[in-house]
């Protein structure tokens, strides 16, 4: 075993290299701007997002799970009916209370 009669001290706050911290802010402009692909034609753009899920799904079943307010369930499932991933044997799975009343949740 190793002798340990004398203890260094470092005192960090007087340390000269210093590693520069991310621009988080900037990462995630950047990153929403190569989502966009803006300026890249149709054709050539990569698959994101829902077309990227619905292109590893391949048509299988899949279980999608909201956890949003009631106000807020159309959107998701028009969109993932427009993406064609609303399949016949899929199921959207909606947390309670859905709607406000039995109107609302009959339109949900």
């Amino acid at each position: 075993m190793a002798d340990r009669t004398s203890t260094e001290r470092i005192n960090f706050g007087k340390l000269r290299e210093v590693i520069q911290p991310p621009n988080l802010i900037e990462i995630q402009i950047n990153s929403y701007l190569d989502f966009l692909q803006k300026g890249i034609p149709e054709k050539q753009r990569k698959p994101q997002g829902l077309e990227a899920l619905g292109a590893r799904l391949a048509g299988a079943p899949a279980i999608y799970y909201l956890a949003l307010s009631p106000s807020l369930y159309g959107a998701p499932c028009t969109a993932l009916s427009t993406a064609g991933l609303a399949c016949g044997d899929c199921r959207i799975v909606i947390e309670k209370p859905i709607g406000h009343d039995l109107e609302s949740s009959r339109a949900i």
